[in-house]
């Protein structure tokens, strides 16, 4: 005989449905429609023996479903880590030795700022010897000295008009304009400010640079990073899981049920001498806020090798800090928490190693029991 004193009487649950993890049939009991909520959002506190009347179950429109076996694929759990896209990754350096100075005009951006593309990012003079120094300047000198005849060249032409043949002011007008373009690459190069420019759109990264500091060619100075442009490579020392791989997912590292859809970009076809593992390349399809480049991750890998597990809906589980638990149906109008241990969760599937077996009868959605607990 049942003992009624650990029953909640207020609380119900009902209909019975027999479903698989991707398709649910259902029984001659009413419909309801599946909530949205994740295990990992429902707070509910739920006594650890309840009761429910039919008439409740009915009433609040409470889904069961019926565990089975499924046919599934077999996942490995590979380490990963967070690369640049070549769309959306850039690194500045000179061209020559040069040191960092202050421009009212551009001032400098910090870590993590934003810029667009090609705004001015830093201000550098570039450092020349005396030799150097002098030959630029009696380079510049020359120039400028070229610019002032032909300028006047072009003017005493254009002042003949008709009488000066217009091939030789052409002459005079392209020759002016190498002139001055020669004049501006001495400026820009040798005797001026060299300005450094964001090639794209995103984020600063690791940026030390200080005024007064000398940089050298070959020595980034700074790196751009579009955070929605990243790259996953995962590694694997056993070689014909590469090409077994049907999908991939990308765990969440702040939250372990959270996991994002990965598109096999392909594998290298050859190792390191020192590192021996095979590479595979993925991208994101989304990319959320918290990830950043250079962070290891873990990547979920479905191959086309298959085995047998019980997989349910998320949204059956109910979390309790870091343990999860299933609503299990003893009896009819009896339900019990009962702990469950589970693997992967992917899409909303969660696998479960332990805890429920074939032909348990199960709640589908946890959440559902706010409906009935708030009125208790």
């Amino acid at each position: 005989m049942i003992n009624l004193s650990f029953f909640v009487k207020s609380l119900s649950f009902g209909l019975f449905l027999s479903v698989t993890p991707y398709a649910w049939s259902h029984s001659d009991e009413p419909h309801g429609k599946p909530a949205t909520e994740a295990a990992s959002e429902n707070n509910l506190e739920i006594p650890q023996r309840i009761f429910v009347s039919k008439s409740d179950q009915f009433k609040h429109q409470l889904l069961s479903l019926i565990v089975s076996v499924q046919e599934g694929s077999v996942l490995h759990t590979l380490p990963g880590k967070l690369m640049p896209s070549p769309q959306g990754y850039a690194q500045i350096q000179v061209a020559q030795p040069s040191r960092v100075v202050i421009d009212p005009n551009f001032p400098m951006p910090n870590p993590g700022d934003m810029v667009e593309a090609n705004q001015v990012v830093a201000v550098l003079e570039p450092l020349l010897s005396t030799g150097d120094l002098t030959s630029r300047k009696s380079d510049f000198y020359k120039v400028e000295s070229e610019i002032s005849i032909l300028k006047k060249e072009v003017e005493r032409l254009t002042s003949l008009k008709d009488f000066s043949p217009k091939k030789r002011l052409e002459k005079a007008q392209i020759e002016l304009n190498r002139a001055v373009k020669q004049r501006d690459q001495l400026l820009d190069t040798g005797l001026g400010r060299e300005i450094l420019r964001s090639p794209l759109k995103g984020k600063v990264g690791d940026s030390h640079l200080l005024p007064g500091q000398v940089v050298q060619p070959g020595q980034p100075v700074l790196e751009i990073i579009n955070p929605q442009e990243l790259r996953v490579e995962a590694y694997t020392y056993n070689y014909p899981l590469a090409e077994k791989v049907k999908q991939a997912y990308l765990k969440d590292p702040f939250k372990e049920e959270v996991s994002y859809p990965l598109k096999n970009l392909g594998f290298s076809p050859r190792v390191g001498e020192k590192d021996q593992a095979r590479h595979i390349l993925f991208s994101l399809s989304e990319s959320p806020s918290n990830l950043m480049m250079g962070m290891a991750v873990d990547i979920l890998v479905e191959t086309t090798d298959t085995t047998k597990k019980i997989i349910v809906p998320q949204e059956a589980l109910l979390k309790k800090g870091n343990t999860y638990a299933a609503i299990v149906f003893a009896e009819p109008e009896v339900l019990i928490q009962r702990s469950v241990q589970i693997g992967r969760i992917i899409e909303g599937q969660a696998e479960i190693l332990s805890g429920l077996k074939e032909g348990d009868k199960i709640l589908k959605d946890v959440s559902g029991l706010k409906n009935v607990i708030t009125k208790a």
